[in-house]
């Protein structure tokens, strides 16, 4: 199996265990328990974002830059008070 077939595998694991993670987290009525869950899906997540930096780095992940207007529309969105 070719090395980044690989890691977009190992990154899709990643995903879906942080997507579970949230999904249990989210109805857990035990604080003690959804702290340690939201701890786990943070490392996860930091799992995640190493596999995305080496898939950048071998050139297995494209990743285009983001145009400066876009970001500031997307913030003026989230930022209206009226919604």
């Amino acid at each position: 199996m070719d090395e980044s077939v690989k890691m977009q595998d190992a990154l899709m694991t990643q995903r879906m265990l942080a997507q579970c993670y949230t999904e249990y987290m989210n109805i857990c009525t035990n604080k003690s328990t959804k702290n340690k869950m939201l701890k786990l899906m943070a490392e996860e997540q930091d799992i995640q974002l190493e596999l995305l930096g080496e898939m950048n780095k071998r050139g297995y992940l494209f990743s285009e830059q983001a145009d400066s207007e876009k970001i500031a529309h997307i913030c003026n969105i989230f930022n209206d008070d009226s919604i």
